[in-house]
């Protein structure tokens, strides 16, 4: 990727290991529903790259982001059935 990437006069940034982890639980919480820590840390990273504040950046997704409706009926539906819905996603 990093070279098709230089290839068109661009670079590619990647999340480190640990940047979803890393994130506030304040900030966290400002979700509505609990979404993904790594697809809020690259929203901050993004940011950081427009040359934007991370954290109103992080603020704003919140305040505009929605639920995945599939994947909450899904859910409802394991918990319906009585599975346990993280036992299901490791699987």
């Amino acid at each position: 990727m990093r070279a098709a990437a230089e290839q068109r006069g661009t670079r590619v940034c990647a999340l480190g290991d640990l940047d979803g982890e890393l994130l506030p639980a304040d900030l966290l919480a400002l979700c509505p529903y609990e979404e993904h820590p790594r697809n809020i840390a690259l929203v901050a990273r993004m940011a950081v790259e427009l040359g934007l504040d991370p954290t109103l950046a992080i603020v704003t997704m919140a305040e505009h982001v929605e639920g995945d409706q599939a994947g909450e009926e899904v859910g409802e539906r394991l918990l319906a059935v009585g599975a346990d819905a993280d036992e299901v996603r490791r699987v």
